[in-house]
């Protein structure tokens, strides 16, 4: 679902993070220093640099992993994502389509449904229907911008069962709120990625961004480059996208 952008907020509390650990990584270097100096009066100049560096290294390297481990977390999940597809279709400037289609593979016995979210920036209505009417949609609550919910299964699958999920959101914005651009947090172990933006052609640019951005922590991306759209059209596919990255295709409507 179109979602909205990373909120600064993880930027401002990853460079916090930064200043307190590096004022931290300075008092213990320090304090090292001053309870070995009656024992290195008679070590060379050099050993006691090489140790230095090795002990300033060390402390460097248990900083990194910890923040990375807590920033990062392993997903704890029920199924394994085989694909995702989302694809975006503006019917006009107010009235849009988001398809987004799932094929996942059960890790468990008994796995009943699956949870998932979404947000608009849009200012309509939001109906959505999966295209097999032996499953359910159940909304549960919202969080934030988050709008979440299950999909009920027709019946509980067996391990290592494969299962595909179709829903197709119908979007009205009525005050023409919406930003065009579609986002996806990975989030759960994936394998296939596929984003694709369709447009009617008095709305079409000639080209979309495709931009990668850590979904915590600084908010600058690692990769950003551009695609051109063709007859409508512009498709990203990512193999394996990494974990914790939100991966989104923007765009300028033309004419706005």
């Amino acid at each position: 679902m179109p979602t909205l952008r990373p909120e600064k907020f993880f930027d401002w509390v990853s460079r916090f993070s930064d200043s307190i650990q590096f004022i931290i990584f300075i008092v213990i270097a320090v304090s090292y220093f001053l309870s070995i100096k009656p024992l290195i009066e008679n070590i060379s100049f050099s050993s006691l640099a090489i140790a230095s560096v090795l002990f300033l290294l060390t402390i460097l390297i248990i900083i990194r992993i910890r923040k990375k481990y807590i920033l990062y977390p392993r997903p704890q999940s029920d199924f394994k994502l085989l694909e995702k597809e989302l694809v975006y279709k503006y019917l006009d400037e107010k009235h849009m389509k988001y398809i987004k289609r799932v094929k996942l593979k059960t890790l468990k016995e008994g796995l009943d449904r699956y949870p998932d979210r979404y947000s608009w920036t849009g200012s309509g209505k939001v109906q959505l229907k999966p295209s097999n009417s032996e499953q359910t949609i159940v909304k549960t609550v919202k969080k934030r911008v988050w709008q979440l919910y299950d999909v009920h299964f027709e019946r509980p699958l067996n391990k290592g069962d494969v299962q595909e999920v179709e829903i197709t959101w119908d979007l009205y914005d009525e005050k023409g709120t919406s930003v065009p651009f579609a986002s996806m947090i990975v989030d759960e172990s994936l394998d296939l990625l596929t984003m694709k933006i369709i447009l009617p052609p008095n709305l079409t640019p000639q080209k979309a961004s495709c931009i990668k951005t850590p979904s915590f922590g600084l908010s600058q991306p690692t990769s950003s480059f551009t695609k051109p759209f063709s007859r409508g059209e512009v498709e990203w596919t990512v193999k394996s996208p990494k974990l914790w990255y939100t991966y989104e295709i923007a765009w300028h409507l033309l004419g706005k």
